[in-house]
């Protein structure tokens, strides 16, 4: 959404170790969760030929919006240059917010670093989610009966859907070099945001690309709720943090089985103990999306 919309709906103020709290989490995630289980996929999936139509599609619009080359390896690369770019947005929050933060008088710059710090978390969540996506129809498609029907819940396969824009254009924003991301930040001027006299101000700062180098503009979708609520949800982060480990074994499950699937050697119990870590991370998900539904 445009900065001027953007800002209307974050909170009024929040403390500036708030922030600093957030992308340390997000860090921890990306690190310890996000990042291992694409490079635990990648090793199967980054030479993989697409057999599903679901997986398919994603790829195809993936490419279209984003760039080309295997879904898992880009993401996988990109993903090596989030974690950087997300430490650059913290020594930017470190060295100019100040410690009360005030929507109302965020300049561009900040606005912007803002935004990008909530792109990144939603990037590491929804890719997790899209891994765990294209595993289960990869096996799907490649041993129909070695999958359970509620594998993926429609709401995780709704949510997939519904958020597939606005990953790309997220992805396409943080997983930069990090020197990149530097001179785009630098780029953006220190004006006050003003929705009253936006129009002039674009004008003076030399357009929308310069305001908007990331093309936040075109996410309409509220990337991190911990933003925009009236209550910073600590409980929310646990959760979060709890989901993304459960993430990391299912994802490790799921490639182990497929390896197995496709050498013809199917492990009965393997795939009790993905149906059992299935069941823990939709009931994780499940309560995080509770929550969320209440504090929107």
């Amino acid at each position: 959404m445009k900065i001027e919309q953007y800002l209307a709906t974050i909170l009024p103020s929040f403390k500036k170790d708030q922030i600093l709290d957030d992308v340390r989490n997000t860090r921890v995630e990306l690190r310890e969760a996000t990042l291992p289980a694409f490079e635990v996929a990648h090793g199967l999936l980054g030479h993989w030929k697409w057999k599903s139509g679901e997986v398919k599609d994603v790829a195809s619009n993936f490419q279209r919006l984003v760039k080309g080359g295997n879904l898992v390896t880009v993401i996988t690369e990109g993903l090596r240059d989030t974690v950087e770019t997300l430490a650059l947005a913290e020594s930017f929050v470190m060295k100019s917010y100040n410690e009360e933060v005030v929507s109302q008088a965020l300049t561009y710059q900040k606005a912007n670093i803002l935004q990008f710090i909530e792109a990144v978390a939603f990037v590491s969540r929804y890719s997790r989610k899209l891994l765990n996506f294209i595993f289960v129809n990869e096996t799907r498609a490649t041993a129909p009966d070695s999958v359970q029907k509620d594998a993926l819940t429609p709401y995780e396969i709704k949510w997939i859907d519904d958020n597939l824009v606005t990953f790309c254009t997220a992805f396409a924003a943080v997983a930069q070099p990090v020197k990149k991301v530097e001179d785009a930040f630098d780029g953006i001027p220190e004006i006050v945001v003003k929705s009253s006299n936006a129009d002039v101000l674009k004008a003076m700062a030399g357009g929308e690309k310069r305001l908007d180098p990331f093309r936040f503009g075109f996410i309409d979708a509220k990337m991190n709720l911990f933003y925009h609520v009236g209550k910073w949800l600590a409980e929310g982060q646990v959760e979060r943090y709890n989901a993304a480990k459960e993430e990391l074994r299912l994802v490790q499950l799921r490639k182990l089985n497929l390896e197995k699937i496709a050498e013809k050697k199917p492990d009965a119990a393997l795939q009790q103990e993905i149906e059992y870590t299935e069941s823990r991370v939709q009931g994780l998900n499940a309560k995080i999306a509770k929550m969320e539904a209440e504090y929107a």
